[in-house]
């Protein structure tokens, strides 16, 4: 029998993703004389950064739903899958089967998520626990229809797989285009690669703040491999380049949108302005103010980086920059942040030239996922290139 997905799955589901959107915004919060309020910050561990402290996260228990769905994964593997509603705030959200939610043509009962305010600012997720036999091995596709209605935040369909306690690959369907506002029956697939050594599956449907969205459709199946599979996460350090191939909009397949304000900035790779080679990545906004923020995000597996000291270093360049630009690296547990420093006590300001700034963090054994990035408070421009992550002995000190 395998477990409910109370707790592991939104850790996994939500810790790799909703706290994108705090992660820096205590580094940035200041009163605001145009009247916009900056966001509270819904997750203990993600609003910490800031401090020296790193404190445990404390997770929420996930809320039992008032109906179970059973669901056939495909022809692959007729298991029935378990759904259950938790997240970081999950109180103010209601997960349940809903009759009427307006068939997307299946046959089985309809799963709603919804905030239970109009400016709830939150993130939850309803997932499952999916049995890995029958998928040890292989290219595996996830694949459900959505719909959402008045969608502040962001909705998504996540996918993961864990090998073990420590080795994670996780994607969502939406990495630079979250689902926002009002939007038809539309059907969303992501791809991962099942380790042989798999020891589990786990899907959801994610929400941040405020709005509802429908599940139908959630099917598992085998398919080919064709290329890469859509893991969000880099293995490693060649993967940091700017260089390359871009979607569409603008971004190198490893980069990410952060949190803050990303429809007032202007978030892509550039070749007008480089570092070194053709190339480098570009947070820039004419029309932001203090309070707003601009943030390109990278992930990546721990590996062979485990308990060791490591140096992760970028060569920034500004434009007036009124606020600050600072560069960002976290290193994240299961529910729990082991390392942070995003340069609070060394920003970047005004108008520079091109200069390399560095973080230096131990990495703990039981470490699983890195984040780093670079983000621009307020107005201005930035540039960041040349982004290398390397092992360093104990004789270089620690940041901050």
């Amino acid at each position: 029998m395998h477990q409910r997905p109370a707790a592991r799955t939104y850790a996994l589901c939500l810790v790799f993703v909703v706290f994108v959107v705090f992660v820096v915004f205590a580094a940035c919060g200041s009163d605001d004389s145009n009247g916009r309020e900056d966001l509270e910050a819904v997750d203990t561990a993600t609003d910490a950064p800031n401090t020296a402290d790193t404190a445990d996260t404390t997770e929420t228990a996930a809320p039992e739903v008032e109906a179970e769905v059973e669901v056939t994964p495909g022809p692959d593997n007729e298991a029935l899958w378990d759904w259950s509603g938790g997240g970081f705030t999950p109180t103010d959200y209601t997960f349940e089967l809903d009759p009427d939610g307006g068939a997307a043509g299946g046959t089985g009962a309809i799963w709603r998520v919804a905030s239970l305010r109009e400016d709830t600012l939150g993130g939850v997720g309803l997932g499952a626990t999916v049995p890995v036999d029958g998928f040890l091995g292989q290219r595996v596709k996830f694949t459900a229809r959505l719909r959402s209605e008045g969608v502040t935040g962001g909705a998504w369909l996540a996918f993961g797989v864990e090998v073990g306690a420590t080795t994670y690959r996780f994607v969502r369907s939406s990495i630079n285009t979250l689902i926002i506002g009002d939007t038809d029956w539309t059907t969303y697939q992501v791809e991962l690669d099942v380790d042989p050594a798999a020891t589990g599956l786990f899907v959801s449907v994610d929400l941040l703040n405020a709005g509802e969205v429908w599940l139908d459709e959630a099917r598992l199946e085998a398919v080919p491999a064709e290329g890469p599979d859509d893991d969000m996460f880099v293995t490693g350090p060649t993967s940091f380049d700017a260089e390359g191939p871009v979607d569409e909009l603008g971004l190198p397949r490893a980069w990410w949108l952060g949190s803050g304000s990303p429809f007032l900035y202007e978030l892509r790779q550039t070749t007008e302005v480089s570092h070194s080679g053709e190339a480098s990545m570009t947070i820039a906004s004419d029309s932001a103010i203090a309070s707003d923020l601009g943030m390109l995000v990278m992930g990546m597996h721990v590996d062979a980086y485990r308990g060791r000291r490591v140096r992760l270093s970028s060569w920034i360049r500004t434009a007036d920059v009124p606020g600050t630009t600072q560069m960002w690296f976290r290193i994240d547990g299961f529910s729990r942040l082991l390392g942070f420093d995003n340069m609070d006590d060394r920003p970047v300001t005004g108008t520079t030239e091109w200069a390399q700034h560095a973080i230096v963090l131990d990495v703990p054994d039981e470490a699983i996922m890195f984040f780093f990035g670079v983000f621009q408070a307020g107005p201005g421009t930035t540039w960041f290139d040349d982004f290398t992550l390397e092992i360093v002995d104990e004789s270089v000190p620690t940041t901050p």
